[in-house]
């Protein structure tokens, strides 16, 4: 009758045996009160762990949290490249604009310039022909009859 009891109750039991153990274990230290880290309940077939199952079990949790830490700072070191990526390409695209911006206003000067040209030479070829049209030579009258040459016309007009 216990082979078949142990067979409905294990069919029927949601947990594990494991699980079992754990909620005994609390039930049993908020019951009694103690403190200990002994388990109970098991009589003659508990037994503390040794030294080299507890250092196993040390260093086996040292390298579950080392792994995990890992993989932590590889997800961190992850982020901070994206995040540096980011910014590499903001700064590629401010520089792009600011050449763009310093290539216009280059182009805007280039043709003021141009324009100031074509103004000065349309100044400079008005002012030609309008020279060309007075005669060469003017002949100012002086007190005594004689005729004086005007110099400095033949200087432009010659250049």
């Amino acid at each position: 009758m216990t082979k078949a009891f142990q067979e409905r109750t294990q069919c029927t039991n949601p947990i594990s045996t494991a699980e079992e153990n754990n909620v005994f274990q609390i039930c049993y230290k908020q019951s009694t009160g103690c403190k200990t880290h002994r388990i109970h309940g098991h009589g003659y077939l508990s037994k503390t762990p040794s030294r080299s199952e507890l250092l196993k079990a040390q260093i086996q949790e040292q390298a579950r949290a080392k792994e995990v830490a890992n993989q932590k700072n590889n997800a961190l070191q992850q982020k901070v490249d994206k995040v540096e990526e980011q910014l590499a390409n903001e700064k590629a695209e401010r520089e792009r604009i600011l050449e763009e911006k310093l290539l216009q206003i280059q182009e805007e000067e280039n043709n003021k310039r141009q324009a100031l040209r074509e103004d000065i030479m349309k100044e400079m070829l008005s002012k030609f022909v309008e020279q060309r049209e007075t005669p060469l030579l003017q002949v100012k009258p002086t007190l005594q009859g004689f005729s004086i040459v005007d110099i400095p016309s033949l200087v432009i007009n010659y250049f």
